[in-house]
Parts: structure tokens; C-alpha cells; sequence
């Protein structure tokens, strides 16, 4: 703290580390706010020439493309090392609310994933893609997605020149095509959405190691464990739309997010449909009323009745044909409700 950065950026609080660096809130002196200053880790590039090749990759990167999606503002050098510059958001990240609680809650879960979904779509329709999703960059509060950081970092810091079969990206939320080192689209982008939500609902990675070689492995060549082996009450219809999203192949997963967004949606709600308890009805079964009605024929009625012991009241031709209609149509209501 104290530290002045390009004699614009005073540093105000310790580094907080994460998966990319090491983050410190900031006071920009020339805009006069506080800033989230992220300095990378040295493999994401040292040195003048990484600054440079990372300043004109974020320009060629399409700006407020989404109200969540929060923009890189500046970058710089300090010590060798390449930092970023955005403005503060508030809200908390999902990798500290899962070392909080260990795991979200289902609903919380699948409104983070599709919020987040909704964002990528508003970037894969330009063209462009993340690349660098993580637990880290994506910050939720009062239960709804507040941001989504970082968009278009890891990309512009991968070149040509290091495309060469190695692994790049944010460890450990890769896609195969990050771990096999090749380039990225926004069906990669659904892979790590994918994780995330595996995350989420399970508390844990389907692939975690300290040996970045055995990781980059099992994402290249592994199926994950289902979602249901670490979570039995995630429900089927969402254990499904993760395995979609984890698919190695790129053909067969959510082509953008858009996809999943829509299938987080109307699966869920039909999902919820099919597993809705059924209502029982309130009356024990020994009090129901059960009518049974004999079929009709013509000897259930005999030709002539006994007479009564007290006379039926008088009643005139018209009267009775009245009450022989009224007594049909009763007979036939009382057998209409009950079929």
C-alpha cells in the first residue's frame, strides 16, 4: 500500500492472490475512483514486448458489448511484471463463495450459469469469445450475476508464435482446445461454463490436480465423473445439460451461449414439471364417496308398482309429465358427473 503505478494508480490495500495474478484495490488519480489493479503471474508474459503485443490485441477486442461484462481500462509494467486495470465492482467472487460454503445452491447454481450465458451470447454474436472464465472472474451478489471480468485477457496474451501444442489458458478451468494448445471459440467458452457449474453444484472440480501435465491430460482425453456421483439430488434433466457442456468434442456441445442459456431455461423449468409431487386428494380414502351405478335394462323396472300406503298428492297430466322430465334429467346428471 502506497505504492504509486505510472504515477496514476496509488495502491490502497494488500494483494489479494488468485488463480491470475495477485489483485489490489486502487485510487486512479487522474479519474478519481477506486480500481481493481491485477498483476499476472509471470507466465502470462514479462517485459516490454508482452505489453505491447497485449495492449493491440485488447484494442482489436470489442468494448460494452454487455452491461456485466466489465472492460479492461488500462495496462501497464511493474517490476517486469504485466498488470491490468478495471473499475471496482461490487459483489463477491464465486471461487469465495465456494470456499464459504463449499457448494451453491442448486437454484443459485443454474441462475449464475445462465446470467453468465446470457453475457457470452453478447459476446460470441461479435465474434469474440472470453477465454479466460474462472471461478475468480465471475462475481455475484444478492443471489444475481453482478460481473464477469477479464474478457478477451488470456487471448490477447496467447500469439502465434507460442501456439505450438502447449497448453495455455486459466488453470485448472480449461477446455480440451486449451489444453491441447490450440485456438479457442465459443463453444470453449460453454466447456469452462460447463466446469463452473459442475463446480457450483458439487462443490468440486470433475478434474483437479497439482501435476499441470496430468490435468491437461484428463481434459484432453477423460470423460468427467457425472455430476450426480458428488451430487445425487442434482436432478437429471441438469445433470444432463452439464455432461452436454462438457462434451470433448466441440460439435456436440452448446455451440455458443446463447445455446446454453436457452437450454438452462426451458430444461429446468421442464425438468421441474416432470419431478413436481403429485397432490393427493385432501379426504382420507375411507371417506370418499363411491357411487355405483347398475346398467339399465328393461327388467330392472316392473310393469306395475305396488300401490303406496299414504296416496301420492293429486296432479294433473301436465304436472306429471313435468316431473317425469325432471326426474330424467336428474338421473342423467347424477350418471353424467359420476362417468
Amino acid at each position: 500500500p502506497g505504492e504509486i503505478l505510472d504515477r496514476r494508480y496509488r495502491i490502497i490495500t494488500d494483494g489479494l492472490p488468485l488463480d491470475i495474478g495477485i489483485t489490489y484495490n486502487a485510487f486512479d488519480m487522474q479519474r478519481v475512483c477506486v480500481v481493481v489493479v491485477e498483476v499476472l503471474a509471470s507466465r502470462y508474459g514479462q517485459g516490454a514486448d508482452a505489453l505491447v503485443h497485449l495492449r493491440r490485441h485488447l484494442q482489436a477486442t470489442p468494448r460494452r458489448v454487455h452491461p456485466l461484462l466489465i472492460d479492461t481500462d488500462g495496462v501497464g509494467l511493474v517490476g517486469g511484471s504485466l498488470y491490468t486495470v478495471r473499475r471496482q465492482i461490487g459483489g463477491e467472487t464465486v471461487s469465495g463463495m465456494l470456499a464459504r460454503d463449499g457448494k451453491l445452491r442448486v437454484g443459485l447454481a443454474v441462475q449464475t450459469a445462465s446470467d453468465l450465458c446470457h453475457v457470452l451470447a453478447a459476446l460470441h454474436v461479435t465474434g469474440h469469445v472470453h477465454g479466460g472464465l474462472s471461478s475468480s472472474s465471475v462475481l455475484v451478489q444478492d443471489g444475481a450475476l453482478v460481473a464477469v471480468t477479464d474478457a478477451g485477457l488470456l487471448p490477447a496474451l496467447h500469439t502465434r508464435s507460442s501456439a505450438t501444442g502447449r497448453p495455455w489458458g486459466r488453470i485448472p478451468y480449461l477446455s480440451p482446445e486449451h489444453a491441447s494448445g490450440a485456438d479457442i471459440w465459443p463453444t470453449s467458452d460453454v466447456y469452462v461454463v460447463g466446469l463452473l457449474l459442475y463446480e457450483m453444484l458439487t462443490g468440486c472440480l470433475p478434474f483437479d490436480a497439482d501435476d499441470e501435465a496430468e490435468l491437461v491430460l484428463w481434459h484432453v482425453k477423460d470423460d468427467p465423473p457425472p455430476v450426480q456421483a458428488h451430487a445425487p439430488d442434482t436432478p437429471n434433466h441438469l445433470a444432463r445439460i452439464v455432461h452436454r457442456a462438457l462434451a470433448k468434442d466441440p460439435t456436440q456441445r452448446f455451440q455458443n451461449g446463447s445455446e446454453m442459456a436457452q437450454a438452462l431455461s426451458l430444461n429446468l423449468h421442464a425438468g421441474l414439471a416432470r419431478e413436481a409431487p403429485r397432490l393427493e386428494s385432501p379426504q382420507p380414502p375411507s371417506a370418499r364417496l363411491q357411487l355405483i351405478v347398475p346398467p339399465v335394462s328393461g327388467d330392472d323396472f316392473p310393469s306395475t308398482l305396488p300401490s303406496l300406503a299414504v296416496p301420492a298428492p293429486t296432479r294433473g297430466v301436465d304436472d306429471q309429465k313435468s316431473g317425469a322430465r325432471t326426474d330424467c334429467i336428474i338421473v342423467a346428471l347424477l350418471i353424467a358427473g359420476i362417468m
